[in-house]
């Protein structure tokens, strides 16, 4: 089997920043944010499934209708709630794909903490949501052959990673 022939999924959060709507709508459309933004963009270009973590309604298809709300994580409780909305619908996907990209804050991450296994590929920046978006920039410019190469050769993903891969 060839990589490109491996299923991944993009597992991202939601945006803080979203388009106000008195009237539901698709959650790929209503959130707005730059990161999720970078994520949708890197999803259509590579063909890649697509979840979206909300901090209200839990694991999402990007396709479904939801309601407008501000809502964000605060605290360890808002985590354990969100534990218990999102890992039993995801441990279902999780047969389905070889390679699960997370792209997300480190709350989020620990939403997932209870299903960590050798499928889960982290991005990482530590200069926070500016280091993110440079990561999905530099990403989005990479050749299918190569960001396979990096998907399925790394455990965590940062912009050192990228710099050692162009360098090889």
């Amino acid at each position: 089997m060839t990589l490109r022939n491996k299923e991944i999924l993009i597992l991202t959060s939601c945006s803080a920043k979203k388009r106000k709507s008195t009237k539901r709508m698709k959650a790929i459309d209503l959130y707005n944010g730059d990161l999720f933004n970078l994520a949708k963009k890197f999803v259509k270009r590579n063909n890649f499934a697509f979840r979206i973590i909300s901090a209200k309604y839990g694991l999402i298809s990007p396709d479904e209708e939801i309601e407008y709300y501000n809502k964000k994580i605060e605290n360890n409780e808002d985590i354990q709630k969100l534990q218990e909305l999102v890992n039993p619908k995801l441990n279902k996907l999780l047969n389905n794909y070889d390679k699960i990209l997370l792209i997300m804050g480190e709350d989020y991450k620990k939403i997932l903490d209870p299903l960590k296994n050798d499928k889960f590929i982290y991005f990482f920046d530590k200069r926070g949501l500016g280091g993110y978006l440079s990561l999905m920039t530099h990403l989005l410019k990479l050749e299918e052959k190569t960001l396979y190469k990096l998907i399925f050769e790394n455990k965590i993903i940062t912009i050192e990673t990228l710099k050692n891969l162009s360098n090889n």
